[in-house]
């Protein structure tokens, strides 16, 4: 009986969307002046002609294949970082959506110091 009665009290209520009140105009403008989010000169969104000419450019290599959503792309590849003899061997992994990069997976094996100077 008692679980019966709640049901029957929320079902008499009409239903309405309920929506999160709108952002405070400060927070709104203090995250219009952050700079995209980039490491290595990789971007949330660049275009994938400018993400293959960075990998390119690094003597790097990426390939891509087509997913069963016709809008998407998977992209795989990998670049060098760094002078001899010390190289890191960067693996890059890209999903694609309309020629942009939506996610960007960058992975290596760094040194400390190498984490050292991303971090500092």
């Amino acid at each position: 009986m008692l679980l019966s009665t709640p049901a029957a009290i929320v079902s008499g209520f009409p239903r309405r969307m309920i929506h999160p009140p709108p952002p405070r105009a400060p927070i709104v403008a203090e995250a219009a002046q952050l700079p995209p989010l980039g490491f290595l000169g990789f971007r949330a969104g660049m275009a994938m002609a400018e993400l293959r000419s960075l990998v390119q450019g690094a003597s790097g290599r990426l390939g891509c294949k087509a997913t069963s959503d016709p809008r998407m792309r998977e992209c795989t590849g990998s670049f060098p970082l760094g002078e001899e003899p010390v190289r890191l061997q960067v693996g890059v992994l890209v999903s694609a959506v309309h020629d942009s990069a939506a996610v960007i997976v960058l992975t290596t094996h760094p040194s400390e110091s190498d984490l050292e100077g991303w971090v500092g």
